[in-house]
């Protein structure tokens, strides 16, 4: 979830096409919504009205919290969404973390829940690093 059209630009412009397939943004040219996006610094909520842009984002919350898998960045939308799926709090990685996982971890993570090895027993799945901050 996005809502800079300038993440949308790079996303589309450098990021492997077999990574980009499996993307999906409401807003996209196939959509009959027209999503409202930052093209700047400036965020959204200060562009359009807050009614909107608030639907928007509990949407995508839901959206997200439907995800099996979930690489993201700081952002109160994607906790959110981990809130609604407790299942991402080991599923997904948080790139601003400078503890992340690292992407050969990430994959096996994958690999092992796909498998269903961290169904039964969570135990099993690489945990997410305690971090010391708390903010």
């Amino acid at each position: 979830a996005t809502d800079s059209t300038l993440v949308l630009n790079e996303i589309a412009e450098k990021w492997p096409i077999n990574v980009r397939k499996r993307i999906r943004s409401l807003g996209d040219d196939s959509d009959h919504l027209k999503i409202i996006r930052s093209s700047d610094e400036k965020a959204v909520f200060d562009i359009a009205a807050h009614h909107r842009t608030n639907q928007e984002i509990l949407i995508e919350i839901v959206a997200l919290a439907m995800c099996r898998f979930m690489v993201h960045g700081l952002s109160a939308v994607s906790e959110s969404s981990i809130w609604l799926n407790d299942k991402l709090i080991t599923a997904s990685v948080d790139l601003e973390d400078p503890d992340h996982l690292n992407p050969a971890m990430f994959g096996t993570l994958v690999q092992m829940i796909l498998r269903g090895e961290g169904d039964e027993n969570p135990p099993l799945l690489p945990q997410p690093r305690a971090s010391s901050k708390w903010w």
